[in-house]
């Protein structure tokens, strides 16, 4: 009995441990970028999204962890994600009636915690295999480890930006008398994803290893143009389907019958079927190219551009249908374009000399924090 219980307390320990370092989700197995890059301007909504998706690991992990013996294979992915669904719309609801300041901050990047890799990967790799007491340990040491790289990064962030952390002075402003200049590309996305990168390959040179195991199919499919192209091509029909019909649901349905509630677990079920027929389609009709996507075509599911839109549409109140087309079908277009000049970069980035601890997922962010500057200096060429 007393091997067996130093056995347990060495797993759950072991299991703990690992993601705060080991398996770090951002700085050692690179997931959940979309709220790693979008909420880290400044320390305290990084922290706020840190307890949310915590508080959403610890529950879907419970629920996935119950369910384990009735998870059907080629189900299990929309199991999920409904799953997560549920609690992020809990979430969702506590912010908005006891941090409406915060929730206003955060905007539609709480609910996109749905399609969070970090949760839908503990799904997968721990809870539907294990009990429910090693599932809540390891969701509370991936959210924890999280958290504290979302801190970490919005520390440096928020430093080199404003000089100051939850408003308390750390760098002396050359404004005030001092001798240090606000970096202002720093609040920007181009300072997320360099800095992220440069974060990334601190941690490469620490541990000498350069491991990249980031699901998120910006990062994963675009290491060659043809398989970009086909995943932008992929993406955008999704994209259109989605956007087209969720907002046709909000409109006609929820809205009219007081179900907004639900909205984000219909978001998702359209978003999945529309995916499915992807994948039906691909599979029948282009073979090799459906091997080459591997697990990267089920998991558009999870692609945060396409619930963004989704969500987006609905914060912009579009009233017409036809806008709705549009604005899916220049989204789906933007996607393919990004991620295209991304492989185009990518593929010749392979014959440059790039520091070792900078190969992969490090010049990877480095290289789309600089096309985000490129980007930038499109705006306002259309009002």
């Amino acid at each position: 009995m007393s091997n067996g219980g130093q056995i347990s307390t060495g797993i759950y320990k072991d299991t703990f441990v690992a993601g705060l370092w080991r398996e770090n989700p951002v700085f050692r197995l690179v997931l959940g970028m979309c709220p790693t890059l979008a909420v880290t301007a400044a320390v305290k909504p990084a922290f706020t999204m840190g307890m949310c998706v915590i508080f959403v690991l610890i529950c879907s992990n419970i629920v996935v962890s119950l369910m384990r013996h009735l998870l059907k294979p080629h189900l299990r992915i929309i199991m999920f994600t409904l799953a997560i669904a549920t609690f992020v719309t809990i979430a969702d609801l506590f912010l908005k009636a006891y941090q409406p300041e915060m929730s206003e901050a955060l905007g539609p990047y709480v609910p996109l915690i749905i399609v969070n890799c970090i949760i839908i990967c503990r799904a997968e790799a721990c809870a539907s295999k294990n009990g429910i007491i090693i599932s809540i340990i390891d969701a509370i040491g991936m959210g924890i480890g999280f958290t504290l790289a979302l801190c970490i990064l919005a520390s440096v962030r928020e430093i080199l930006a404003h000089g100051s952390i939850f408003d308390v002075p750390i760098l002396s402003l050359k404004e005030n008398g001092g001798w240090y200049t606000p970096w202002a590309a720093m609040s920007l996305p181009v300072g997320a994803f360099i800095t992220l990168g440069l974060l990334l390959g601190l941690v490469n040179l620490i541990t000498k290893k350069t491991k990249f195991l980031g699901i998120c199919p910006f990062l994963g499919v675009s290491g060659r143009i043809d398989t970009a192209f086909g995943m932008g091509l992929a993406v955008s029909f999704v994209m259109i389907i989605s956007g087209t019909l969720t907002w046709l649901i909000d409109n006609y349905i929820l809205m009219r019958w007081g179900l907004e509630v639900t909205r984000y677990v219909c978001f998702i079920l359209v978003i999945a079927g529309a995916v499915q027929l992807v994948e039906m389609y691909v599979r029948k009709f282009f073979p090799p190219l459906y091997e080459s996507f591997g697990i990267f075509l089920p998991l558009i599911t999870t692609n945060c551009a396409i619930l963004g839109l989704c969500l987006f549409i609905n914060l912009w109140e579009i009233k017409s249908l036809l806008e709705v087309v549009v604005t899916s079908f220049g989204a789906g277009i933007g996607f393919t374009l990004a991620i295209c000049i991304m492989a185009g970069i990518r593929e010749e980035l392979y014959l440059a000399d790039v520091p070792k601890c900078l190969r992969g997922a490090p010049i990877t962010l480095i290289t789309a924090g600089l096309l985000t500057l490129a980007f930038m200096g499109f705006s306002g060429m259309i009002r």
